[in-house]
C-alpha cells in the first residue's frame, strides 16, 4: 500500500507504508519496483561495544515512520524511529533520517541519508544499506541487464540467453543459485564491490536497463561506500539452512552500502538516480561522463599534452614490461640482465619489430627493495650505461620509466617497518603489497625519484599499487587516516611526479585518479573473484574516460598466459593498448607476438587515442560480436567466436577477427590465428 506519492513531469515515486520506494518512469512507461524480498527500504547495522557483535535493524519494521513532504511537493523527509533488532527487541535511541528530492525538470531522484543516530556509549556505526534491493530486474521475466563498472565494465543479463555463452554457460547458471562459488573457485550470486580497486568498481555507479527504460545510480559520497549486487539470486542459501525453498523471486539488483568512518556515521551520504528512456549501458555511461565532467574528473589527454609534451608519446604505444626480478628480488641471478642488454632490446623493438611507439618499463636495476630503490645495482652496469639506454629509447620517441612500489611492506626488505604500516582497528598491520600507509608514500618518492631522474634522464614515472584502492582507513596513532585522507595522499604522490615534469602512471585505471594520471596499467579485467562479473564484457570505463587516459592491459601478448587472448580484440575495440611482460630469457619467444600485435593495433590506437568512444553494441543476439564507434567515425567490429560472422548489412567479420571501417569508407581487417604445425 502506498503511503504517499511524489511526482514530477517525468517520474512518480511511490512510498509504501514502511518507507520502501518504487518508481514509475512516466515518459518511458516503465515501472521499477521496491524490494521484492521483504519490501524493505533498508537495513542499518550497529556494532555493540560490550559484546563486539552486530545488531541489524530492518527500517521497514520501524515502530514509527515520520514523513514530511516539502512545500513544492517534489521531496520528502523520512525519519525511521523505534527500530528493533532481528529478534524484535527495541534498540533505544536508534533512528535513520533520509530525504528524497525529485528534480522538477529532469528524470532524476536524489536520496540523502542525512543522519544515523544511536547511543554511542553502547554502539558504533557499522553499515547502512539504503535503498535496499530497490528497482530490481526479475530473472527470466525482464529482458534486461544489470550494469556494473566492474574493472572495465560488465553487464549481467536477467533474461534468458538468446545465444548461449560460448564457454561454460552452465557455470553462469550454477553460480547464480548460490552465494559462494564452491567448486568454481569464485564468489557466487552476491557481490560486495568496493568502489575503486581490485575486484571492485572503477567508477562510483551502478545501473540497469530493460525494455523501454534504464536508470543509473551515481554515488556522490563515494569514499565511504560500496555496492552490493544480487546476481539473479533469491537468497536460497538463507533458506537452505532451514531445509526449505526460498519463497522469493530471483532478481538482479544493486544497492548502495554506506560504510562507517572509523565507527561513526560521520557525514551525510548521497546517491542520485537518473532515468533514461530506451537506454542501454551506453547511455548510462554517458550520463556518468557528464557527471564526471561536472566533478572535474574529465581532464582530457589533449589538455594533459598541453601540460607535458611527452604525453602524445603514449598514444598507440605498447607497454613493454621487462622483468628483472624486482620488486620481489634485487639479486636473483636468473632474472638479472644488464643495461647493455636493455639497449639491445630497445634497438630490436625499433629496428626489427617495427615499434614506432613504446613505453619501456624496467622492473629491476636497484640495490634496495621497495619502497626504497637506490643505489642502482652495480651488476647491471654503470650509470653511464643506463643513461645511454634511456637516451636511445627517447631518441626513438619512446617513453622510459622504471618500477616504484612505495606502498610495499615486504617482510624480507631492510625497510620493513610495522610502524609505517596501515594498522587496523584491532592493531593488525597490512599485507606485503599495499600494506605501507599512504602517509609515507610521498616521503619515499621524494627520497628516490629526483636522484633517479637526474641519473637516467627518464621522462616518465610508474608507481605500482597506489591506484589499486580508492581509500583505506589507518588507525596508527602517528598517521591515522580516513578513506578520504588516504585517497588525498595517493593523489598527492601522483601529482608529485607530474610536478617533476614526468608522464605518470600506476597499476589500475580508476575514475578518481583520471585527472592525476596520464596512463594506467590495468585497463581491462584484473580482479577475478566474480565469474559472473568478468564473463560478459562492456567498455564502460572507456565510454567515459577513453579520451582522458591511455589505458593498457596485459590481456594481449606475453603477459604470462594471455597470448593472443580474445581480449586482444576487445583492446582494439575499446581503445586499450597492449602490455607485453617478459623476463629476458623469454624475450626471444615474445618477439613475434609483440611484432604482430603492435602492427595490428598501434597505428589505429595512435589515431584514436584522443577521441571519445561514443558507442558500443553486441550483434547477433549474443555477446561474441561487438561493435564500437569512435568520435570521428571509425567503427570497429570484433568477433571472438571461432566461426566467421556476417552482420545484417553484409559485413563479414573473420573468426577471432576484426574489421575496422575508417571514416573515409576504407576498411582493413585481420584475425588471430593459432594453428598446429606438424613435422615429418
Amino acid at each position: 500500500m502506498s503511503r504517499m506519492t511524489l511526482e514530477s513531469a517525468d517520474l512518480r515515486v511511490s512510498i509504501a507504508d514502511n518507507g520502501a520506494m518504487s518508481v514509475t518512469h512516466k515518459t518511458a512507461d516503465v515501472v521499477w519496483d521496491q524490494d521484492p524480498f521483504e519490501g524493505s527500504p533498508g537495513a542499518v547495522t550497529l556494532r555493540e561495544l560490550a559484546t563486539d557483535s552486530d545488531v541489524t535493524m530492518d527500517l521497514g519494521k520501524a515502530g514509527e515512520l515520520d514523513v514530511q513532504v516539502t512545500a513544492d511537493g517534489h521531496g520528502a523527509r523520512l525519519l525511521y524511529q523505534g527500530l528493533v533488532d532481528d529478534k524484535g527487541a527495541a534498540v533505544l535511541g536508534a533512528s535513520v533520517e533520509v530525504s528524497i528530492a525529485l528534480a522538477p525538470e529532469a528524470a532524476e531522484i536524489e536520496l540523502r541519508i542525512q543522519d544515523v543516530c544511536y547511543d554511542a556509549t553502547r554502539f558504533s556505526f557499522g553499515t547502512l544499506v539504503y535503498p535496499q534491493r530497490a528497482l530490481p530486474l526479475y530473472t527470466h521475466v525482464d529482458d534486461g541487464h544489470l550494469v556494473l563498472p566492474y574493472n572495465q565494465g560488465t553487464i549481467v543479463p536477467s533474461g534468458r540467453f538468446k545465444v548461449p555463452l560460448r564457454d561454460d554457460w552452465y557455470e553462469w547458471d550454477d553460480l547464480s543459485w548460490q552465494q559462494s562459488g564452491l567448486a568454481w573457485g569464485t564468489q557466487g550470486a552476491v557481490a560486495d564491490l568496493g568502489i575503486y580497486g581490485w575486484n571492485g568498481l572503477s567508477m562510483p555507479w551502478f545501473g540497469a536497463f530493460k525494455s523501454g527504460g534504464a536508470f543509473i545510480g551515481i554515488i556522490g559520497t563515494d569514499t565511504d561506500a560500496m555496492v552490493r549486487s544480487v546476481l539473479n539470486y533469491d537468497l536460497q542459501d538463507d533458506f537452505s539452512r532451514r531445509a526449505i525453498k526460498s519463497p522469493y523471486p530471483r532478481i538482479a539488483v544493486s544497492s548502495p552500502v554506506w560504510l562507517s568512518v572509523k565507527g561513526a556515521f560521520a557525514h551525510p551520504r548521497r546517491v542520485t538516480y537518473t532515468f533514461v528512456p530506451h537506454g542501454t549501458h551506453v547511455e548510462l555511461a554517458k550520463v556518468y561522463r557528464q557527471r564526471a565532467q561536472e566533478d572535474g574528473l574529465l581532464l582530457k589527454l589533449t589538455e594533459k599534452a598541453a601540460l607535458n609534451p611527452n604525453v602524445p608519446r603514449l598514444y598507440g604505444a605498447a607497454l613493454i614490461n621487462i622483468d628483472g626480478g624486482y620488486p620481489w628480488y634485487t639479486d636473483y641471478a636468473s632474472f638479472m640482465y644488464t643495461w647493455n642488454d636493455l639497449k639491445q632490446v630497445v634497438s630490436d623493438l625499433h629496428d626489427n619489430l617495427g615499434l614506432n611507439k613504446a613505453v619501456i618499463c624496467v622492473w629491476g636495476g636497484y640495490s634496495k627493495l621497495p619502497p626504497e630503490s637506490l643505489p642502482f645495482h652495480p651488476d647491471w652496469g654503470t650509470e653511464e650505461d643506463l643513461r645511454s639506454a634511456v637516451e636511445l629509447a627517447q631518441e626513438y620517441g619512446y617513453i622510459y620509466c622504471a618500477y616504484h612500489g612505495y606502498a610495499s611492506l615486504l617482510f624480507h626488505s631492510t625497510s620493513f617497518d610495522p610502524e609505517e604500516s596501515y594498522v587496523t582497528a584491532d592493531g593488525a598491520i597490512g599485507q606485503r603489497w599495499g600494506g605501507r600507509c599512504s602517509a609515507t608514500h610521498l616521503k619515499y618518492a621524494k627520497a628516490n625519484l629526483p636522484e633517479i631522474v637526474a641519473t637516467t634522464g627518464q621522462n616518465a614515472d610508474y608507481t605500482d599499487i597506489i591506484s589499486c584502492s580508492g581509500g583505506r582507513e589507518c588507525f596508527h596513532p602517528d598517521h591515522a587516516l580516513t578513506r578520504a585522507e588516504d585517497r588525498a595522499n595517493r593523489i598527492a604522490t601522483f601529482e608529485y611526479s607530474r610536478e617533476m615534469g614526468l608522464v605518470n602512471g600506476s597499476e589500475l585505471a580508476m575514475g578518481y585518479a583520471m585527472p592525476h594520471m596520464d596512463f594506467a596499467k590495468g585497463g581491462m579485467y584484473h580482479g577475478k573473484n566474480y565469474f559472473l562479473l568478468q564473463h560478459i564484457h562492456a567498455p564502460l570505463l572507456s565510454l567515459v574516460f577513453h579520451d582522458c587516459q591511455v589505458m593498457f592491459d596485459g590481456t594481449v601478448g606475453t603477459s604470462r598466459h594471455g597470448e593472443y587472448s580474445n581480449e586482444a580484440l576487445e583492446g582494439l575495440a575499446y581503445g586499450i593498448q597492449p602490455i607485453f611482460s617478459f623476463n629476458m630469457p623469454h624475450y626471444a619467444g615474445a618477439r613475434q607476438v609483440i611484432k604482430e600485435t603492435a602492427a595490428a593495433m598501434s597505428a589505429f590506437q595512435n589515431a584514436t587515442a584522443t577521441q571519445e568512444l561514443v558507442s558500443h553494441r553486441y550483434l547477433g543476439g549474443g555477446y561474441d560480436v561487438q561493435e564500437t564507434v569512435f568520435a570521428e567515425g571509425a567503427r570497429v567490429t570484433i568477433n571472438t567466436d571461432t566461426a566467421a560472422f556476417v552482420t545484417d548489412d553484409g559485413l563479414e567479420v573473420p573468426a577471432r577477427g576484426y574489421v575496422v571501417q575508417e571514416p573515409d569508407g576504407s576498411r582493413w581487417s585481420g584475425a588471430v590465428a593459432t594453428t598446429w604445425a606438424t613435422g615429418a
